[in-house]
This record gives structure tokens, sequence and C-alpha cells, in this order.
């Protein structure tokens, strides 16, 4: 990262002001102010830990904690939710194949990432069918995509007549568009 760090840095200290002007309403407002995403989306912190090959960073770990850093102490809420955009950015980018990621990356999106499975994907004609509820996830209101782990249908999986041992269970990652999700809030 090092061509790009100074790159990142700079976009950050640009919107600094932005992140302390919001941090008492992101924080009181149980999300991000739209001021703030913006802020966030200008950065492209989101593609912190994404490979090269998706146009991301690919940032070694003390670059990521000075980017984390920079950001957290201008907006402690902001700083968690550019963690798990990034998290979420090297989740896709290392684990989504040619023409997917080509779609997903085309724009640098903002990702939120939910890591426990909290539903079910079934293999269906053309594809594959994601079904169930998750739990919230930081930052998934005001994501372009959202990373669902779910509980794969392969046979003899958890669910079935028989005991499983809950570390056999198989499971799949799905980066599915947040406007196909319905958010419910508590």
């Amino acid at each position: 990262m090092d061509k790009a760090e100074p790159e990142l840095f700079d976009a950050i200290d640009r919107v600094t002001p932005v992140l302390m002007e919001q941090a008492a309403e992101d924080d009181a407002g149980r999300t991000l102010s739209a001021r703030t995403v913006e802020a966030l989306r200008e950065t492209r912190v989101s593609m912190l830990k994404a490979p090269v090959e998706v146009g991301g960073y690919d940032a070694d770990p003390m670059s990521q904690l000075r980017a984390l850093e920079k950001i957290a102490y201008a907006n402690p809420a902001a700083g968690w939710v550019a963690f798990v955009h990034a998290d979420a950015g090297w989740l896709a980018g290392s684990g989504v194949p040619g023409e997917a990621a080509k779609a997903i990356f085309a724009s640098d999106p903002l990702l939120a990432v939910i890591g426990m499975p909290g539903g079910a994907v079934q293999r269906v004609d053309g594809g594959f069918r994601l079904s169930g509820r998750w739990a919230y996830g930081s930052g998934s209101r005001h994501s372009d995509f959202v990373l669902l782990h779910a509980i794969d249908d392969v046979p003899d999986q958890f669910g079935g007549s028989e005991p499983v041992d809950f570390l056999q269970v198989k499971t799949r990652w799905a980066v599915i568009p947040a406007s196909d999700i319905k958010f419910i809030d508590n």
C-alpha cells in the first residue's frame, strides 16, 4: 500500500471535519448520518483490505490500523463502521469469482458483513436461493452490498434426523445487493 497510503490518508484528512461534526449525531442516532456515509465513501476506506485485483488497497496491517485510527479518532462510530466495511471488502474481494467481482466492485462499494449464519442457501435451477433472518450488522443499512453467511443445503446437514457436530456444518457466503434486503428495526 506504499503508493496508495498517502492518497487514502489525504482523503481521510479532507473529510475529518465532517466526521468530527457528525460524531455526536452518529452516536445518538444509532446509525451513521448521510453526511458521514458520504465522507466514508469519499475516503474509499471500504477498499482498505480489498485485493488490488478488485481495485483495493490491499493494505498491510499497520497501514490498516493507522487509517482506521484516524477515522475513529474523528468519529468513533464511523471508525467502527469503517472497520466493518474494510473487512467486508476483503472478504468479498478475496472470495467472489471474476464476473461477480466486476459487478460488485464496479464503483468502490460500501459493503457490510453478517458473520453468524442466520438463514439457509439452497441450490435451485440456475443458481442458489437464500432465505432466512440474520442479526443486525453494523453498517448494513447504508451499504451497497451485504455479505450474509448461511447454512448450505448439502446432504447430511444440520437439522436432519441424526445429531451433527455443529463444527461440521457446511456454510456458504452470499453477497446480496442491500436493496434486496428487508431491514427490520428492533
